[in-house]
């Protein structure tokens, strides 16, 4: 997507990964309407299934100040593709139909 690409954010030094991550939200949401498109983006859903990456790092914890994962200036951030467990146990899909 042209929305995802390279492009700046600023927070301030003392922030925390959840603040970056709502000014990753922003600066994307903003750059899709820039652009013309308009369409959702399920924040819940793209968290759910990405992690956002510093180098090799996953920024997994949200209370963590950035400057505990070496996050400054010029830094490049991206998006990575969480990996599902083969193990996990799947829920029982809901029967919508009222039946048994």
């Amino acid at each position: 997507h042209t929305c995802t690409r390279t492009q700046a954010i600023i927070v301030m030094q003392g922030s925390t990964v959840h603040d970056l991550v709502k000014a990753v939200e922003k600066a994307v949401v903003r750059r899709c309407s820039k652009n013309g498109l308009t369409t959702y983006i399920s924040w819940r859903s793209v968290w759910r299934n990405h992690w956002l990456v510093y180098g090799q790092q996953k920024l997994t914890d949200r209370n963590a100040k950035i400057v505990s994962y070496g996050i400054g200036n010029n830094a490049e951030l991206s998006f990575q593709k969480k990996l599902r467990r083969e193990n996990k146990a799947k829920r029982p899909k809901r029967n919508t139909f009222g039946g048994p």
